[in-house]
């Protein structure tokens, strides 16, 4: 998925990143916990919004930031600190949310949640 994505061809980029993704499904259902396979799936998670958003599927890549973001939230309670990726995370749903209007409350929390970083 990362060469096509690379390559900006979107809709095959994320046809690959759907299967990792599922195997990523897979494997923490048998170990949700496990710090390496969480780092993982926020790195598909975040290809996979890169990519719905080159799509113009702003709604979806919406949805796909907040599953991001609840991983990468998870990452960082059991390290007791934040994510390296996580601000930038926040600012990218932050812009995607600000592009579709109608989302004052979350794009205020979002930002709480960033200069509590």
């Amino acid at each position: 998925g990362d060469t096509y994505l690379d390559a900006g061809k979107y809709q095959a980029a994320w046809s690959y990143l759907a299967k990792a993704l599922e195997a990523s499904d897979k494997s923490l259902a048998a170990d949700a916990d496990n710090n390496a396979l969480l780092r993982r799936r926020a790195r598909i998670l975040d290809k996979i919004a890169q990519a719905e958003q080159a799509l113009g599927r702003t709604d979806t890549a919406i949805a796909t930031r907040r599953r991001q973001i609840e991983v990468l939230e998870k990452l960082a309670a059991q390290r007791g600190g934040a994510v390296e990726t996580q601000a930038d995370t926040y600012g990218t749903l932050i812009g995607l949310l600000e592009s579709k209007g109608g989302h004052d409350d979350e794009i205020a929390e979002l930002r709480r949640k960033v200069a509590a970083l």
